[in-house]
């Protein structure tokens, strides 16, 4: 998809994934600190095997996930 001008239009360049991931080393600590600063987690600290994630929507659409190794 192109815009008026001819040059890509902000729809194609948007990812179809809104989530992004950011590392942390220790999952309950982040995300205790976070909630006690008012962040709502869609998903509470989930153990999947080798990591342990949780997620939270940052209001503007986007999932963010935080990940921790075990």
């Amino acid at each position: 998809m192109r815009s008026p001008s001819g040059g890509p239009s902000a729809e194609s360049n948007r990812t179809h994934d809104p989530r992004r991931t950011f590392a942390v080393d220790d999952i309950h600590t982040e995300v205790e600190r976070l909630k006690g600063l008012g962040v709502v987690f869609t998903q509470d600290p989930t153990d999947f095997g080798p990591v342990v994630t949780a997620v939270f929507d940052d209001t503007c659409g986007n999932l963010i996930q935080l990940a921790a190794l075990k």
